[in-house]
């Protein structure tokens, strides 16, 4: 089963370079797991300018793990395994190998662009909306889950969700694709939209009531997507989710 993570979950601060390292440059970063048992997380943290060259990280078994990172110096990195209340140390290093475009790295930043604050009425649709696959259109051929466990597309609509799973055939297999609302999210956990017919669905906050993007005050909007050959059930959604609303922490030294 394939698996693709999106939308990590926040920075982290980053501590001095030891004297052993080229001066004002960082050598390693050691990987927190926290409370929580750790499998494909993905790691996030800030690289200074001078330490944004480096491109792979290696563990103490010579094993190479490669960075994503974008021009702002957000880099992230999936790791594999890390137990409970555990942590790995990697050593940052350069490789011959081209550098790799930060697609990895998204969070969605909306400024107002004139003086007035811009005003978003009360809505049905809103925010971050999803739609399926062609071979999904139709009520019998699409299938949702949400994070309430309410898998009624008819009853799901215009409840709050932690997050929301999205299905259906495609070449007569089963596919699917599940959306993270991270907590931090405006109005999170934020209200949803399935659509009673279509394969369409959206984190709707303006079911909630009216808001807005005033000036000076950006809008950050963080989520994740999990796309999978296959169905993930409820029990690893909620253990996907957990490990994105409270992702590993990073020391960089």
């Amino acid at each position: 089963m394939r698996q693709l993570t999106l939308m990590p979950v926040a920075l982290f601060l980053l501590a001095c370079a030891p004297a052993a390292h080229i001066a004002g440059q960082p050598a390693q970063i050691t990987v927190f797991g926290g409370g929580h048992d750790r499998q494909d997380s993905v790691v996030c943290f800030v690289l200074p300018p001078d330490a944004r060259h480096f491109q792979e990280l290696a563990d103490d078994h010579g094993n190479f793990v490669p960075l994503q990172i974008d021009v702002e110096g957000h880099a992230c990195f999936v790791e594999r395994n890390l137990k409970n209340r555990a942590h790995k140390t990697y050593r940052l290093v350069v490789t011959k190998q081209q550098s790799r475009p930060g697609a990895g790295v998204q969070v969605s930043t909306q400024n107002c662009a004139t003086a007035s604050p811009l005003k978003l009425p009360q809505y049905l649709y809103g925010g971050l909306g999803f739609r399926g696959h062609r071979a999904w259109d139709g009520k019998e051929k699409t299938f949702f889950l949400t994070s309430a466990g309410e898998s009624d597309r008819d009853k799901g609509n215009g409840t709050s969700g932690r997050w929301c799973r999205i299905s259906g055939k495609v070449d007569d297999q089963s596919a699917g694709i599940a959306i993270l609302c991270h907590p931090d999210n405006f109005r999170a956990p934020q209200p949803m939209r399935l659509h009673p017919t279509e394969p369409f669905f959206c984190f709707a906050p303006e079911q909630a009531g009216d808001m807005e993007i005033a000036p000076g005050k950006p809008y950050v909007s963080r989520y994740r997507f999990i796309v999978a050959d296959g169905l993930l059930d409820q029990t690893e959604l909620e253990r996907l989710w957990n490990d994105y609303a409270h992702s590993p922490t990073v020391r960089i030294d």
